[in-house]
């Protein structure tokens, strides 16, 4: 069946719990699925557009750019003209992360960040007074 509002929220609440980053609402991960239920749950339950989605990558010197770009811009749906950055680090990953890592951060997205992080202080409430 389909997922209710509130599960999909719980759903981005840990995922972002997990991976994001604590300061401002950012995540990265590796894992193209998990990618692909962040931005689809914050462009269906908030609302956030792709004007207000910023894409960069980090890949390992020895995967092929171009074809990480193309990749992560079909997983996140926003053309990778548009991606802000590519940082190549050193060292060989090709056998381990196949298409480097993706960063996804919401631009001006402080609110959302307070909001999640608030989903998460709930959570972790609910589980300490078990």
């Amino acid at each position: 069946g389909s997922l209710t509002s509130k599960e999909k929220m719980l759903i981005l609440s840990v995922l972002y719990w997990a991976e994001g980053n604590k300061t401002d609402f950012t995540l990265t991960n590796t894992d193209p699925g998990l990618i692909k239920v962040f931005i689809g749950i914050l462009r269906q339950e908030l609302k956030v557009n792709n004007d207000q989605i910023r894409v960069s990558i980090r890949l390992y010197e020895d995967l092929d750019q171009q074809k990480c770009l193309e990749f992560w811009s079909q997983i996140v749906g926003i053309p990778k003209e548009r991606f802000l950055t590519t940082s190549i680090l050193p060292g060989k990953k090709k056998g381990k992360l196949e298409y480097g890592m993706c960063r996804v951060r919401v631009a001006k997205g402080g609110d959302l960040l307070k909001r999640v992080m608030g989903i998460n202080r709930i959570i972790a409430k609910r589980f300490t007074q078990i």
